[in-house]
């Protein structure tokens, strides 16, 4: 699937990716071939990204194909988790995202 950014999509279910994210739409900022070198709001999303995503793939394949694939950039729906952005690898993105149907 094509991603674009300014478009909005929404997450599946954990039961349906793997992957647990709040309910609601999802706002697509920016789009970064690789991991980002700088932040768009703050260094906070930088160390969070390699944090939640890079850290637990680290020394196995995955790592180096998230570190050198496409990132995304998305604003977060409102949310309990206080979550407002995040860089998200495109593996993960293709997991679990999808466009919403009008």
């Amino acid at each position: 699937m094509e991603f674009k950014v300014g478009n909005y999509y929404l997450a599946k279910e954990y039961k349906d990716c793997g992957y647990s994210f709040p309910s609601g739409k999802y706002k697509l900022k920016a789009i970064n071939d690789a991991f980002p070198n700088k932040p768009i709001i703050n260094d906070d999303e930088l160390i969070v990204a390699k944090e939640i995503w890079l850290e637990g793939v680290m020394e196995t394949d995955q790592f180096d194909t998230d570190r050198k694939g496409n990132w995304y950039f998305w604003e977060f729906p409102e949310n309990t988790e206080g979550i407002e952005y995040m860089w998200i690898p495109e593996s993960v993105v293709e997991e679990v995202f999808m466009p919403i149907n009008n």
